[in-house]
């Protein structure tokens, strides 16, 4: 260690520049400068990660995130952002940008799902009011709407609405009335279908 703070209560590192001036870490190492960075832009008041010297992550005073932009989104409802523009590769890939939920096991090395959640509270339901999930267990992925499972695909491909085991057989289970087409169709172009007949 080359620097140890040490003190019986909080300890701080405080980093004071003028406005117009970034504050921060810089990580170098024998051949090139900057090549890790943490820096604060008072300017706009954005905390900025850099790797390889380049920036990777910024934090906007909006507190918008933006991976692999310096330019998050600003839609109203735009707070996490990823970009990546790889224009110098050749190949297929230039332009992809992607995404991944690893999930790990459990302590009886069941590989657990992976879920994306939509809140609009911090207790109960309201916690996971949407969801997509995906279970590895089965390669099942389910779609939660109001707290509960809704639409169902099965590894086959089947797909199950109101039902979370569609039935075998069949590409569409649906649980509930269904219909099928235009409103009041003529010739052929409707289809009502309900569970008392």
């Amino acid at each position: 260690d080359t620097l140890i703070l040490e003190r019986n209560g909080g300890c701080v590192i405080d980093f004071r520049t003028p406005a117009a001036n970034d504050g921060g870490l810089v990580f170098s190492d024998n051949s090139a400068r900057a090549r890790g960075t943490i820096l604060y832009n008072h300017s706009d008041d954005s905390l900025r990660l850099g790797t390889a010297g380049s920036e990777a992550l910024r934090i906007t005073n909006e507190g918008r995130v933006g991976i692999g932009t310096t330019n998050p989104g600003q839609a109203n409802a735009d707070e996490f952002t990823i970009s990546y523009n790889n224009e110098g590769v050749s190949g297929g890939d230039q332009g992809r940008c992607g995404m991944t939920i690893r999930s790990g096991n459990n302590t009886s090395a069941v590989t657990q799902p992976g879920y994306i959640y939509f809140s609009d509270g911090v207790s109960g339901d309201n916690e996971y009011i949407g969801a997509i999930a995906y279970e590895h267990a089965n390669d099942g992925m389910y779609f939660a709407t109001g707290g509960a499972e809704k639409v169902r695909i099965t590894s086959s491909g089947a797909v199950g609405i109101n039902s979370a085991t569609p039935t075998a057989n069949y590409k569409l289970d649906v649980n509930g009335d269904l219909t099928l087409g235009e409103w009041k169709g003529v010739s052929n172009t409707y289809i009502d279908q309900k569970q008392d007949g």
